[in-house]
């Protein structure tokens, strides 16, 4: 996987948290940060993590149910076979974070950061990163079917063998982007297509797109 990000994580400097609700009632009453800390098999039921810092922490295997997320910040983090599908993140900071066969389907990623961060093997299908930033991060195996990257700022990105099929991305900055080894099928762009110009495509893929732009192409073999 080209460019793979990685966390500096020691885990055996992090502390097991058995109970979540005494953790971050002492994080909001502190300086709202949770720190070295590894959350395992873990149910957050109708939590309230937004404005938290979240630094050194691993979510292993972890639900999270009714969890707000809004404006908080993810420093180093790890989140391994967890579910925070419908979730709203919005507003927040995820930085050299690694995100490993999770499922997010149907999360709020608006207005978020992403600096350098890892997702690998991940169901985020009809998730919205709409005028999202994404910067030297890698997508490795992820599916993004039928997501939401309006407006998205991206830059740097690594992506390999994930699924954008039906996403849209109107007005998003996707130039010199390489999907060639990616699904890229059936997207919505805005009317006049500026979002495709400098896009790494297959040729399969420049065929699917052309007809975004107007182009008929007529098979050789028939003339």
């Amino acid at each position: 996987m080209k460019q793979r990000q990685e966390t500096s994580i020691e885990m055996t400097s992090l502390e097991v948290c058995d109970t979540v609700g005494t953790c971050l009632q002492e994080s909001r009453e502190g300086d709202l940060t949770v720190s070295f800390k590894h959350f395992y098999q873990a149910c957050f039921s109708d939590a309230d993590l937004s404005g938290l810092s979240f630094s050194q922490v691993v979510f292993q295997n972890c639900t999270f149910e009714q969890t707000q997320f809004e404006n908080a910040s993810f420093i180093d983090v790890r989140f391994d076979t967890c579910d925070f599908s419908n979730r709203n993140f919005s507003d927040s900071l995820f930085r050299r974070c690694e995100w490993i066969d999770s499922k997010g389907v149907g999360a709020n990623f608006t207005d978020c950061r992403f600096l350098q961060v890892s997702l690998c093997g991940c169901n985020l299908r009809l998730s919205n990163f709409s005028s999202a930033r994404l910067e030297q991060c890698s997508m490795d195996s992820c599916d993004f079917t039928e997501s939401f990257f309006n407006a998205c700022q991206c830059k740097n990105l690594a992506l390999e063998a994930s699924n954008f099929t039906g996403s849209d991305f109107s007005y998003a900055a996707l130039k010199g982007l390489d999907f060639s080894n990616c699904e890229f099928s059936a997207i919505h762009v805005s009317q006049h297509a500026t979002e495709l110009k400098g896009v790494i495509v297959n040729t399969y893929q420049a065929a699917d797109l052309a007809r975004l732009l107007g182009i008929v192409i007529k098979d050789a073999s028939l003339l």
